[in-house]
């Protein structure tokens, strides 16, 4: 009979370590995440609000195409296309408040999405 897994004593052992090793790593993990932490203290994946977060990337209200408009939270495709309609049809935006103009966005959208532009008249 051929066996297809035949291992020495020496890689039998070493077999076992990792196994080992692999374990009590994996499970080391689950109880850091799960136990070990505060009840109280956020997870890291898990975000719960965007109140302190400053983007890197500023838009230009003026100058964004829809493509870059669908890449802020809180708008989808069907708004940047109203929010560029409403750039050609009026001129440009004089502010970031100047959004609330556009059908469908509210204060709350604009006070969401305020930290992601800025205006500039060209």
């Amino acid at each position: 009979m051929n066996r297809f897994f035949e291992f020495s004593k020496g890689q039998a052992k070493i077999l076992t370590v990792l196994s080992a090793v692999v374990f009590v790593l994996g499970n080391y993990a689950l109880v850091r995440d799960y136990y070990l932490r505060p009840s109280m203290t956020p997870r890291p994946w898990r975000v719960e609000s965007l109140d302190g977060y400053q983007p890197t990337l500023v838009l230009d209200l003026n100058r964004c195409p829809a493509e870059s408009l669908e890449l802020i939270p809180w708008i989808g495709p069907s708004l940047a296309q109203r929010i560029v309609a409403y750039r050609q049809n009026h001129g440009p935006f004089v502010a970031v408040e100047s959004l609330a103009n556009v059908t469908g966005v509210g204060p709350t959208t604009v006070e969401r999405v305020r930290r992601y532009f800025r205006v500039t008249t060209p």
